[in-house]
């Protein structure tokens, strides 16, 4: 199995084709470095941007924009990051010593985009979503002693609780459903490839769900990426944000799953006027989902 941030040469190219994913795994994820990367190719100026246009930027801006975040992740000291970067933050900013990522490279990606390009590479692979492969390459990847880089709670926990799975019955079948009780970002910073890849599944709340279970078996993280998964459908069909969240808000709000996500989508949106920094401030900088999910919601 490849490593995170590296892709195999031996992958089944009919499999690949039959992917969305295959728009970036055909010849651009080859090296974890974006700042390497080839460009998309420029459109001409004037013409529609299409629901393929839109398909590519959102993995390449899930991959793009975890990249550009690794040497500032977590500062959450305005003053320090100020001391550490005078010149100001542009993104794709070096690690410096004593950073979580240290000692990666500025294009690198953080431990987010490694798990994304997991489930990007399993899809793209098998071809469709499937929890099981998934899983086990999640595993695979990021065991203690192999995986290099930064391990967060709910990847840590996500493999004690396989582990001790597999040490009591080592015959049973894992399902991979019974991931850490964690309510933060992890599944939101991979959920774009599954999107995707199943835009038109009218299943596809199901399987966010499945593939949020995996590392994050909590109600809230479900509500999120539930929510985080219909606003991407309301973009791929063009509509301008505003808009599209207000739909979703709409939607959620007759589901019946995740009122306490409406009012923090709802608290976001009446932050417009405010400055991004003071809003942020103000939800709050830190991973929960009951901090990140409104602030970054308004950095929209």
């Amino acid at each position: 199995m490849p490593k995170a941030g590296k892709v195999s040469t031996k992958e089944n190219a009919s499999a690949r084709k039959s992917t969305v994913g295959g728009f970036l795994l055909s010849h651009t994820l080859t090296s974890r470095r974006f700042w390497k990367m080839p460009e998309p190719k420029s459109r001409k100026p004037g013409l529609p941007v299409t629901i393929e246009d839109r398909l590519r930027g959102a993995i390449w801006g899930q991959f793009v924009g975890d990249a550009a975040a690794l040497g500032t992740l977590w500062i959450y000291d305005l003053d320090e990051l100020g001391r550490k970067f005078p010149g100001g933050v542009n993104g794709f900013e070096q690690p410096q010593k004593g950073h979580y990522h240290f000692p990666r490279q500025a294009g690198d990606q953080t431990h987010y985009g490694d798990g994304a390009l997991v489930l990007l590479e399993s899809i793209a692979d098998r071809g469709r979503f499937e929890v099981k492969d998934f899983s086990r390459r999640f595993v695979e990847t990021f065991q203690p002693g192999i995986y290099s880089g930064y391990i967060d709670h709910a990847t840590k926990e996500t493999l004690e609780n396989y582990s001790r799975s597999v040490e009591r019955n080592p015959k049973a079948e894992f399902n991979f459903q019974n991931g850490a009780d964690d309510d933060q970002l992890g599944t939101a910073a991979r959920l774009a490839s599954l999107v995707v890849h199943n835009y038109r599944d009218p299943d596809l709340l199901s399987l966010v769900e499945s593939a949020t279970r995996v590392s994050q078996n909590n109600p809230v993280a479900i509500a999120c990426m539930k929510f985080n998964a219909l606003l991407l459908l309301e973009l791929f069909e063009g509509k301008e944000v505003p808009a599209a969240v207000r739909d979703v808000e709409e939607r959620v709000g007759l589901m019946g799953f995740g009122p306490e996500v409406c009012k923090k989508s709802q608290a976001a949106r009446e932050a417009d006027q405010e400055e991004v920094v003071k809003a942020t401030l103000a939800f709050g900088q830190s991973c929960p989902l009951e901090h990140s999910f409104p602030s970054a919601s308004r950095r929209f």
